[in-house]
């Protein structure tokens, strides 16, 4: 019996150590195909899945749903949604390899000030009562943080 119960342990702990081992590292045993190549660098990100009048679009039919906005209404929001959607793009969409990358900080002023752009436009054409409920239900963003002071030179003996 002591002999069956060690013959079981010793099994238990042998599938446990053959389980644990990394499945997911490459066997070494197999070497590379001579002359093969090495895989390409992944794309570069792309914008979102939806092009400035999409965007637009969506975001015009959710202010017309929630705003109750009539046809005139709707037009100008569509016209002011798809010019914050166009400079949205723009600002998100990254640049070519080997092209420098846009300032962080400028990038976000951009964005907030075709947003206020675009505020301001919803406030010309809205009714009070709309332009509350607008005002409300959008998020309110923080101004961007001020670009950080350079750390002065450590002083030297």
């Amino acid at each position: 019996m002591k002999k069956l119960m060690l013959t079981c342990a010793i099994l238990c702990a042998v599938s446990l150590i053959a389980s644990a081992q990394d499945k997911s590292a490459p066997s070494q045993a197999q070497p590379a195909a001579a002359g093969a190549m090495p895989a390409p660098p992944p794309p570069p990100m792309r914008p979102p899945g939806l092009n400035p009048e999409q965007m637009a679009q969506q975001r015009a039919n959710r202010a017309k749903t929630d705003l109750n906005l009539n046809e005139d209404q709707y037009k100008k929001a569509y016209d002011a949604e798809l010019e914050f959607s166009k400079i949205l793009i723009q600002a998100r969409t990254r640049p070519e390899p080997g092209t420098p990358r846009p300032d962080r900080a400028a990038m976000q002023q951009a964005i907030q000030k075709a947003n206020a752009d675009k505020d301001a436009k919803y406030k010309e054409f809205l009714t009070a009562d709309q332009w509350t409920k607008y005002d409300a239900g959008r998020p309110k963003m923080p101004p961007p943080p001020a670009p950080a002071a350079p750390a002065p030179a450590p002083a030297t003996k």
